[in-house]
């Protein structure tokens, strides 16, 4: 399993729900979650 870096920006978008950049950060952290499941 490898490890993957998140920058602290893109979970504090997330979870205070930064209307500009929360949707945005989302779809990043999702395509990193798809990616590491799809080439393992």
């Amino acid at each position: 399993m490898a490890a993957t870096l998140v920058d602290s920006n893109i979970l504090i978008d997330i979870f205070s729900d930064n209307p500009k950049w929360s949707d945005w950060s989302l779809t990043q952290l999702s395509l990193i979650f798809l990616s590491a499941h799809t080439h393992p």
